[in-house]
């Protein structure tokens, strides 16, 4: 699959919009693509096992940018809720979940055609991670140092830690 950066909109000088960046070879040399979204500032993205699907989610836009074909070509999904982090299952690259709202993961498994809210927290959800050593585990952090775990890849969530509270001043 590679290494992959986004760099994109350059709020100071727009001459130095970039798009993604990809290296096969441990950042010894770098491929552009994706130019056509280098007039967005792309803030959270996230690439499928097999570097085909991408998905990134341009700030103040609400639409996630999509790409089935490695950054040859993209479109935008009609979903108007995407703020924040964005992760694909390691299996299947039509199971994605991510952030609506700043407090709220939503799943779609039918690649962001449509989604379902599976959990709300009390404040914003800062990362999502599908677990390495199995796909049908995933983890949610907040910015209130909340950690949430799913076992269902995502179709429901549970807090297991308080890291302020349990952890940091039991």
């Amino acid at each position: 699959m590679g290494t992959f950066l986004t760099f994109g909109k350059n709020l100071e000088d727009p001459n130095l919009n970039g798009g993604f960046l990809r290296s096969s070879d441990l950042g010894l040399s770098w491929d552009v693509f994706g130019q056509e979204l280098s007039t967005l500032l792309i803030t959270e993205f996230h690439v499928s096992l097999d570097g085909q699907t991408i998905v990134g989610n341009p700030r103040d836009s609400f639409h996630l940018q999509v790409s089935e074909d490695g950054g040859q070509t993209w479109r935008v999904t009609q979903l108007n809720q995407a703020n924040g982090p964005v992760a694909i299952s390691p299996t299947d690259p039509s199971h994605v979940l991510f952030v609506t709202g700043q407090r709220t993961i939503s799943l779609s498994t039918d690649a962001l055609e449509s989604f379902t809210p599976v959990i709300t927290s009390e404040s914003n959800i800062t990362d999502i991670a599908f677990a390495p050593s199995d796909p049908t585990i995933v983890y949610a952090v907040t910015e209130g140092l909340i950690v949430c775990a799913s076992n269902d890849a995502g179709a429901s969530f549970t807090e297991i830690v308080n890291i302020r509270t349990d952890v940091l001043n039991p």
